[in-house]
């Protein structure tokens, strides 16, 4: 059942999300073109068209994210939820479809965005600038940690994986306590979502102590790879409490309008 609902879940927001990565395609070719031929960008048209190209962008990221957690908020958590609620499958099951598919459409827009920029970069002429740019900084990095560029690759890509996982986790706790602000649902929801910030900043804060007291304060201009697999660890358990508090609430606290 719960392929079912990945699959459902996936065709209910592709159809939102496809025309704007259709923009974006448009937008990117149109606008790489354009720089090819005035890369200083001092053409109005290429002007016009970069601001374009800026707004698909910006449809891109706020697409995506309003889009995800309103569908999290509306299905689970207005009329809808009376119907999907009453589906045989488990709450955790549906949280975990919706989370399954917010993660991939979230790294498909980062991913949409990082290769249309390169893209930009690359017709306007100055690709080998960037690319030594981030040579310089990946290789800075690889120095000040210690650690071997395969090593580092795979840490950086679970820290980023499970901070996005975690990011929408958080929302989605959230949203699940805010609707237990009768009547003011949405100011609850924000409310709630200040209250975990400023709760995992403060043990993160500790964290951060902690690896100082136990290694020197000059430690943080210096990590090792200790200091990656404790923000894994905290990343892990932030988003497993999370997660379990989003489906506890709903299990046992829903209040539907």
């Amino acid at each position: 059942m719960l392929g079912k609902l990945i699959k459902q879940e996936w065709k209910a927001n592709i159809r939102i999300l496809l025309p704007l990565y259709m923009i974006l395609v448009c937008t990117t070719l149109i606008t790489s073109l354009l720089a090819h031929w005035d890369n200083d960008f001092s053409n109005l048209i290429t002007v016009l068209s970069t601001f374009s190209y800026g707004i698909s962008l910006l449809l891109i990221a706020a697409g995506t994210t309003i889009l995800l957690y309103v569908r999290f908020y509306k299905n689970l958590l207005t009329d809808e939820g009376y119907l999907m609620f009453t589906l045989p499958v488990n709450t955790s099951d549906l949280v975990l479809s919706k989370l399954i598919i917010s993660c991939f459409l979230t790294i498909a827009s980062v991913i949409a965005t990082i290769l249309s920029l390169l893209s930009l970069v690359y017709a306007s002429g100055h690709y080998e600038t960037v690319k030594a740019g981030i040579n310089y900084v990946w290789e800075e990095l690889v120095r000040e940690t210690g650690l071997s560029t395969p090593l580092l690759i795979t840490i950086a890509a679970v820290l980023l994986l499970l901070s996005v996982v975690s990011s929408i986790v958080l929302v989605y706790f959230a949203i699940a306590l805010g609707q237990l602000f009768t009547g003011h649902r949405i100011i609850g929801a924000f409310v709630s979502y200040g209250a975990i910030y400023v709760v995992m900043e403060i043990l993160l804060f500790a964290l951060m102590m902690v690896f100082m007291l136990i290694n020197g304060p000059g430690y943080m201009d210096a990590p090792d790879i200790s200091l990656f697999l404790g923000m894994t660890i905290f990343i892990f358990i932030l988003t497993a409490v999370g997660y379990l508090g989003t489906v506890n609430v709903l299990k046992k606290k829903l209040n539907l309008e």
